[in-house]
């Protein structure tokens, strides 16, 4: 592959990986995720993580758990009796 075409294909993956990111955090672009972010402290918890690891890990099970109050239904298909319930 051209060393160009190769770079872009780079480029591609990472904005896509970017976008799914941004889109399992509840964020709508990176401005959004970066203007969150802005007032999480530098530095690391006891536990060896950073603070902006437990911001964002905070922000992902707020999101599970929203979702999970909806009682979301998954798809039929995907080995769930559709009949089944909670």
């Amino acid at each position: 592959m051209p060393d160009g075409l190769q770079q872009y294909v780079n480029l591609e993956n990472r904005l896509v990986l970017l976008a799914w990111l941004n889109s399992l955090l509840g964020y709508r672009s990176n401005g959004e995720l970066l203007e969150n972010c802005k007032t999480v402290g530098e530095g690391f918890g006891a536990d060896g993580h950073s603070f902006l690891y437990h911001h964002l890990i905070a922000r992902r099970r707020g999101r599970l758990r929203a979702r999970q109050r909806l009682d979301v239904v998954e798809p039929v298909g995907r080995g769930r009796d559709p009949q089944e319930h909670h």
